[in-house]
């Protein structure tokens, strides 16, 4: 576990992975070759990127890769929650990580950033 954060659930989880993710949660429907791009965990990885070399201020994936950070909630959900999903709803995107068995935490550092790591 990363010393600077501090645990919200006492489960165990491991690195964050959207290949883990899909392969988890892959469907009948998710199964055609072009549904892949589409799914949740998916987007989520190409945001966290483009953000983590973009805008690391806004979000990050944190120094050794097993998790992802978001320091700024509001610049997170009202511009760039928009350009990867229908929506700038940080609440929904919340519910969509936990399904896809998310969990999260509060950096030790700054309680305001939120950790996520599958």
């Amino acid at each position: 576990m990363h010393p600077d954060i501090e645990t919200m659930d006492s489960a165990s989880s491991p690195s964050f992975s959207a290949a883990t993710a899909i392969k988890t949660h892959t469907s009948a429907k998710a199964s055609r070759a072009n549904c892949a791009a589409d799914t949740f965990p998916v987007k989520t990885h190409h945001l966290i990127v483009h953000l983590d070399k973009n805008n690391p201020k806004v979000a990050a994936f944190s120094a050794d890769g097993s998790s992802f950070e978001v320091y700024d909630q509001t610049t997170f959900s009202q511009q760039y929650l928009p350009q990867y999903f229908k929506h700038s709803n940080w609440g929904s995107f919340v519910r969509q990580l936990n399904l896809y068995g998310f969990t999260s935490s509060r950096s030790r550092d700054n309680s305001d950033v939120q950790v996520w790591r599958h």
